[in-house]
């Protein structure tokens, strides 16, 4: 077991940001096939092959854009989250910190 955990914060703070960029990236290409998709009728064609693939498929198609919009919505509350707790974190630390300096000095005990 390791006798010290940490986390550098400003390093998971670029990760959060950096994963905030990716779900933002994804939704605007996503907006994008939403759009196409909303102005071409039967994309599959109206044809009997067409019709097939579409009974087929269709219905995966419309719940692949479905979970991608879900995607999206818990990347960015994940990076939401993580930035927050880790924000939280250091606040913390650094209140403790204040609080355990301040026992230090009234006590008249030496600091190490």
């Amino acid at each position: 077991m390791a006798e010290e955990t940490g986390v550098d914060p400003e390093v998971a703070q670029r990760w959060f940001k950096r994963l905030q960029a990716v779900a933002n990236d994804l939704e605007v290409a996503l907006d994008n096939v939403v759009e196409v998709r909303a102005r071409i009728f039967e994309p599959w064609s109206d044809d009997q092959y067409g019709r097939n693939f579409e009974k087929q498929f269709g219905q995966l198609a419309e719940d692949t854009l479905d979970q991608v919009k879900n995607i999206v919505a818990s990347l960015g509350d994940l990076s939401g989250t993580g930035a927050s707790t880790v924000g939280g974190f250091v606040d913390r630390d650094i209140e403790n910190g204040s609080v355990v300096d301040n026992v230090g000095q009234s006590s008249g005990s030496p600091r190490h």
